[in-house]
């Protein structure tokens, strides 16, 4: 009887553990990240897309084109954004915290010496209707 109870008990607590385990990994921060975001300023908006296999993309509402490419790498609340191609490439990596909610996106510089990249990123982003998940 003690034998069934405790086995009973070690299964259940290893149904708990799997579940919790695949709940956090549904909360990685950059799963959430993956989608579209747009950010509205003085000079028009843009949109900010970030892959599941770590890339990133900028374009600037109007035009087109991709205007810079690169990857990111996430610890934590902490991204950095490195800039590999496109017109407005700095071919260096920036540090940012960010806070995620549902539907916004929120960057502080931490480390960017390209003054036009940190000022772009910086403040709130809104998810895109065609970045839903």
């Amino acid at each position: 009887m003690k034998g069934t109870f405790f086995t009973k008990t070690l299964l259940l607590a290893a149904a708990l553990l799997i579940s919790s385990l695949g709940c956090m990994a549904q909360n990685d921060p950059a799963d959430q990240l993956v989608g579209t975001w747009k950010k509205t300023f003085d000079q028009g908006s843009a949109t900010l897309t970030f892959t599941a296999d770590k890339k990133t993309e900028v374009e600037f509402t109007g035009d087109d084109v991709i205007d810079v490419w690169g990857s990111y790498k996430i610890d934590g609340t902490k991204i950095t954004l490195t800039d590999e191609g496109g017109d407005y490439s700095s071919g260096q990596s920036g540090a940012y915290t960010f806070t995620l909610s549902e539907d916004s996106l929120t960057f502080t510089v931490d480390d960017d010496p390209v003054f036009g990249r940190s000022t772009l990123v910086q403040g709130t982003w809104a998810r895109t209707a065609d970045a839903e998940k």
